[in-house]
């Protein structure tokens, strides 16, 4: 039997040819390794969006593999809408859970998707902080809504470390893992290139050895006195 992975991020998601590189691997990945089949898809995100770009094209590759809307509104559809979402999935359905979750629908519709699933991508960045609202049109106060994709993120953790057979990809972490790994290895090889630089002064003379902590996992400086 095939697995099932959903797909979770936030709202805005910059497109970088980095991300879709690394996703497109990821899918590769979960289909031949890991046998997944069906992809479970929500909405309110380009990064949703984004992912259902990516598989659509995989499609060519990998016929049998299979994507599922899952709605939050509409229990009954009539024929036009079916035939409209059908022509960028090959199923949709509502949870029952949500027909009366009210505003906790969106919460509700990924706890079902992260329930349902083998595997979970996220892009997961725990600074992030949706734009301030207004508590309605004519109020001159705002506030700080909750990050639904950390709501999310927390729920697929719980259920990870509890042993509920779900393994979450977070491909924030990738990309920021390698912007670092880029960073520090542009200073060391900064660094290297000056490991002796003379520096002279009116008092005396010095040489200033720079040098990699290995141990202690930082860069360093060591003086040394003529």
């Amino acid at each position: 039997m095939g697995k099932v992975c959903c797909f979770i991020g936030h709202r805005n998601v910059k497109k970088t040819t980095e991300l879709k590189e690394k996703l497109t691997k990821t899918l590769h990945w979960l289909i031949t390794e890991k046998e997944v089949d069906k992809f479970l898809f929500g909405s309110k995100s380009n990064f949703d969006d984004f992912c259902q770009e990516i598989v659509k094209g995989l499609k060519e590759e990998y016929p049998h593999i299979k994507r599922v809307y899952v709605r939050m509104y509409y229990p009954e559809l009539g024929e036009q809408y079916m035939e409209y979402i059908l022509r960028d999935f090959e199923d949709t359905y509502m949870p029952e859970r949500i027909e009366n979750a009210g505003i906790a629908r969106y919460v509700e519709r990924n706890q079902e998707m992260i329930d349902g699933s083998d595997y979970c991508v996220f892009y997961f960045d725990e600074n992030y902080k949706p734009p301030r609202r207004k508590y309605s049109k004519r109020s001159v106060g705002d506030y700080q809504p909750k990050n639904g994709t950390k709501v999310a993120f927390d729920y697929a953790n719980q259920r990870e470390r509890g042993g509920k057979g779900i393994t979450i990809i977070n491909l924030y972490e990738t990309e920021y893992e390698k912007i670092v790994s880029g960073i520090l290895s542009s200073f060391v090889g900064l660094i290297s290139s000056i490991t002796f630089q003379y520096f002279d002064s009116a008092c005396d003379k010095s040489i200033c050895s720079f040098g990699w902590g290995i141990e202690r996992g930082y860069p360093h400086a060591e003086i040394f006195y003529r």
